[in-house]
């Protein structure tokens, strides 16, 4: 008794989950021309949406990191075991790690103190590309270029001309980077709707990493110096003081090569270009997604009707059989 209930119950369970294929192709037969009508106005507008959307164009640039200064590190090497014995902590090599680079660039602050100035009127008022004249026309009615005036219309707590933050965020929509740890490798990409502009705002990004770099460099070679002199005075080992003289001259090196903006902090293997192949939007994909997606709702909306008819019909045969 006990395992007729337990089979009656599995037989209820399959019948739940199974699928009546007779009652889906009865229902989406029916309501074809419904499901068609469906499909053709999503194709369609898929269509124009696609059509609608701006061409946009990336610029690439690929960069691996730049070997430590070898003279430095070849005398912290030499001479750092008797710099220990004498109680002296010499500065370590510094080297290139383009991870860090990568998350300096998508900062706030980066951005606030190098970027946001420079491109803020292409990023936010930037309307279309004139391919003729290869300019990016304003959107008049965010930014006046005649009285050099914005006059976007916000609400608080926004003002007229974007702030910092909210053009972080645009900003970072259109930036895209990817590291590889295993080769140190650092690729950057920025698009937009103007070939040029891509490859000027990249340019941009790579010569404020480069003068974020040097002027660290800088401060930090300052420090070294001031440090070592300090150690030197301090020490009576006469191969000790050499060394760290020699170290002192290597930072003074340093600071000239940063000032003359020869201290490069990466190598680039692909400048920035202006890419001539739009890279977006793939209009293909978007139209076939979109009749996809009309279709799919066609033929739910067959399956409902079809079902809500149904009960409806069987509805009206039990209440007429009751009454008579």
């Amino acid at each position: 008794m006990k395992s007729n209930f337990n089979n009656n119950e599995i037989n209820e369970e399959e019948n739940f989950f199974s699928i009546d294929w007779r009652y889906f192709f009865k229902a989406t037969i029916r309501k074809k021309w419904t499901i068609l009508f469906i499909t053709l106005i999503f194709a369609i507008s898929s269509v124009f949406y696609s059509l609608s959307i701006k061409n946009t164009y990336t610029s690439t640039t690929i960069l691996f990191p730049k070997a430590a200064n070898s003279a430095t590190s070849s005398l912290i090497s030499q001479y750092g075991g008797l710099a220990r014995m004498a109680g002296i902590d010499l500065p370590e090599g510094q080297s290139s790690n383009l991870e860090r680079v990568e998350e300096k660039l998508k900062s706030f602050t980066f951005f606030e103190d190098y970027i946001y100035e420079d491109i803020l009127i292409e990023l936010y008022a930037g309307d279309y590309w004139d391919r003729d004249k290869d300019i990016l026309i304003l959107d008049k009615e965010i930014f006046d270029a005649e009285d050099n005036l914005w006059v976007r219309e916000v609400e608080w707590p926004l003002e007229s001309k974007p702030s910092p933050q909210e053009a972080h965020i645009l900003f970072l929509n259109q930036v895209e980077t990817e590291f590889e740890s295993k080769t140190g490798k650092l690729t950057i990409s920025i698009e937009n709707i103007r070939p040029n502009t891509a490859k000027e705002w990249l340019e941009l990004i790579i010569n404020s990493l480069e003068k974020q770099n040097r002027i660290e460099k800088v401060s930090s070679a300052e420090a070294t110096i001031e440090y070592l002199e300090k150690e030197r005075n301090s020490t009576e080992l006469v191969d000790l003081k050499n060394m760290i003289s020699q170290l002192i001259s290597e930072q003074i090196k340093t600071i000239a090569f940063a000032e003359v903006g020869s201290s490069s902090l990466f190598d680039k293997v692909q400048e920035p270009y202006a890419p001539l192949l739009k890279t977006g939007p793939n209009r293909p994909l978007i139209c076939i997604l979109g009749s996809f997606l009309g279709f799919f709702i066609g033929i739910l909306y067959a399956l409902i009707s079809y079902f809500l008819n149904e009960r409806k019909t069987q509805l009206k045969e039990y209440f007429n059989s009751v009454s008579n």
